[in-house]
């Protein structure tokens, strides 16, 4: 469900009421080292109380933002995802499963996502990382879970990762959005595929004198 800015700041206080020791050393006779209070705690990011602080520096919203009717919580969160903490908005980084503030925190950004520009790209890029999932096989269809993040310009860097070369829906029906359009972190053009967009595999080819693989696929539409 989608959410405003101060649920996700209660939430933010009361999992640090809970949790007032994390981010503390300790040492840890399991492993014989130094290591930190709730560091297997897939939420520990809350401890960081980065909503709260991002709420308290951001800038008023831009004209872009004004005209999709961003929420205060979406503006905020739209920092994050495009900031070191994009992996809070995948799904299979909370291995122990879904809260209903995770769901939540996921409905809030994929909401944000659809408002944004409708792509029209031929090609998308996707350099994937070690969450990505790259052992698939031809005619494969793979429905991924969260907002799965690309860009339109190569960058050609299939010598150090695993890349999917994307061909999005045309005529208006990808559920690919221009994030870039509403936010520009740095030089980066983000797109965001939204969540449960599936794809097929067309073609792999393996990367000559590397152990990457190129992974083209196309989106299906929800009549696949």
């Amino acid at each position: 469900m989608v959410k405003d800015l101060q649920y996700f700041i209660d939430a933010e206080n009361e999992f640090c009421k809970k949790h007032p020791n994390y981010g503390e050393l300790f040492f840890d006779t399991s492993i014989g080292e130094m290591s930190e209070q709730g560091i297997n705690d897939r939420l520990n990011y809350l401890s960081d109380r980065i909503i709260s602080d991002c709420s308290k520096i951001i800038k008023e919203p831009s004209e872009k933002e004004l005209e999709l009717k961003l929420s205060d919580a979406q503006r905020v969160l739209l920092r994050l995802f495009l900031g070191k903490y994009s992996y809070i908005f995948r799904d299979d980084y909370y291995y122990e499963g879904i809260t209903d503030f995770i769901q939540n925190l996921l409905d809030t950004i994929d909401d944000m996502v659809n408002k944004a520009p409708i792509n029209t790209d031929p090609i998308l890029y996707r350099f994937c990382n070690d969450y990505d999932k790259c052992d698939m096989k031809v005619g494969d269809i793979i429905n991924i879970p969260h907002n799965l993040t690309c860009t339109n310009y190569d960058w050609h860097q299939e010598k150090y990762n695993n890349v999917y070369i994307i061909s999005p829906l045309k005529n208006g029906k990808t559920r690919a959005r221009n994030i870039f359009e509403i936010y520009r972190h740095g030089d980066e053009m983000q797109i965001d595929f939204l969540r449960n967009t599936r794809f097929q595999v067309e073609k792999i080819e393996q990367t000559q004198e590397t152990e990457y693989k190129k992974i083209y696929l196309k989106e299906l539409g929800r009549e696949n």
